[in-house]
């Protein structure tokens, strides 16, 4: 028996919801994975279940189904269908390479042709081998994979980052972003860059450091430009205190 087709179910609506998940569960070859309500719930399912096939919303409370594929890694790239009640971001959704656009409230059929249109896609990418990756040079920055494309950020970019599963968590003066990977790689990298590694899961870049305060038992609370605020691990009161006479 062929694995069935993993689903990711992602608006703010309950009823809308719902309905996905009634229409899929009539598919044989279609299991729904997950339901999330809003965009920081669906970004944690995606890096976590990593599904075939999304049907997104667009407009949701804080991340839209834009700020969504913004940060999500190609690793965990699925077919994407948005579902919307809005006709205006049909031109902007296809520049993320949506299978299809669903417009509330769509019709039992309108819902089966976009779904067969991502099962076409999905039986495709399991046929088609896979490519060997080109060996690239190391570099001192870091390439995000997003959705459809790539961003490559220089060390001066990176205000800090942070251990988040299986995957690490980097902030700049304008996003956030997620890659594969783990602190340790992050550390080799960019420490010969000016990094300070003051918790086993937090990177910062000691060039956006604002302020560092002592809090006792070797503890330190280290502030960052755009308002972070980190607690250093114990073990690392060597590395701040080297930090603090550089300055």
């Amino acid at each position: 028996m062929s694995p069935k087709t993993s689903v990711l179910i992602v608006d703010d609506e309950p009823l809308a919801r719902k309905r996905l998940r009634t229409l899929l569960e009539k598919e044989a070859d279609m299991t729904v994975v997950a339901e999330c309500g809003n965009g920081d719930e669906a970004l944690k399912a995606l890096f976590t279940l990593e599904p075939d096939i999304l049907f997104l919303d667009i407009e949701m409370p804080g991340k839209n189904g834009f700020d969504v594929l913004q940060q999500l890694p190609a690793s965990a790239q699925p077919f994407c269908i948005f579902v919307t009640a809005y006709s205006k971001y049909a031109v902007q959704a296809f520049e993320y390479e949506a299978l299809d656009y669903l417009l509330k409230p769509f019709r039992n059929s309108r819902f089966q042709q976009a779904l067969a249109r991502a099962r076409r896609h999905v039986q495709m990418r399991e046929t088609t081998p896979a490519s060997e990756p080109d060996a690239a040079p190391p570099r001192y920055l870091m390439t995000i994979d997003l959705y459809g494309s790539s961003v490559d950020l220089a060390a001066d970019d990176m205000m800090w980052i942070q251990s988040d599963g299986n995957y690490i968590k980097i902030r700049t003066a304008s996003s956030t972003y997620y890659k594969r990977a783990t602190l340790s790689d992050a550390v080799e990298l960019l420490e010969p860059q000016g990094f300070i590694r003051i918790h086993r899961s937090v990177l910062v870049n000691s060039a956006h450091v604002t302020e560092v305060v002592y809090r006792g038992n070797n503890e330190y609370e280290i502030a960052t430009t755009e308002g972070a605020h980190f607690r250093s691990g114990r073990t690392y009161k060597q590395r701040i205190q080297a930090f603090q006479q550089k300055q």
